[in-house]
């Protein structure tokens, strides 16, 4: 028997995992609308179309310079919004964040993106992405040390973003 027959009869295994660690420092006030964070990019290539897509991100720091303003985060793939609204003028996000900051440099915020499985139909390269959107302005932060502060002491944050192929 092929392995990918054996793959295909298990469904749920997972067949492989592409990880991208971004160390990438942001500041900005900038990001009024959805826009590519840092380098939390993976590219994935599924061995079948029955296949998933199961992704997971984590962020070292993201915080912002004004505690009542919210940061939205979102995953797309190939440029297209994976979550999207059927109705109204909203659009859908995977996480919401609220920054801690005001006044507090040295506030940090890690956050976990929650797992997400896409069903793509797809045996093509696929590139999964993270996106940000800074709902209120003013100045957030991503991957940035306490006071962005480099020395002893100070580790830099690091982010992840994970893709994993899951049998179908």
């Amino acid at each position: 028997m092929s392995k990918a027959a054996e793959n295909a009869k298990v469904v749920g295994k997972i067949l492989q995992v592409v990880q991208t660690l971004d160390t990438t420092q942001v500041s900005s006030s900038g990001y009024s609308s959805f826009t590519d964070l840092g380098g939390l990019s993976v590219t994935i290539t599924p061995s079948s179309s029955s296949n998933k897509i199961m992704l997971l991100t984590t962020i070292g720091n993201l915080d912002h310079s004004q505690n009542t303003y919210q940061m939205h985060l979102r995953y797309t793939r190939n440029g297209s919004a994976i979550l999207t609204q059927s109705s109204g003028s909203q659009t859908a996000t995977t996480q919401s964040v609220r920054g801690i900051l005001s006044g507090d440099t040295n506030g940090q915020n890690c956050c976990v993106i929650p797992l997400l499985i896409d069903s793509p139909s797809s045996t093509s390269a696929l590139t999964y992405k993270v996106q940000l959107y800074n709902y209120n302005g003013n100045t957030f932060y991503y991957n940035r040390t306490a006071n962005n502060t480099d020395g002893a002491g100070f580790n830099a944050p690091q982010s992840t973003i994970t893709a994993m192929e899951v049998a179908g």
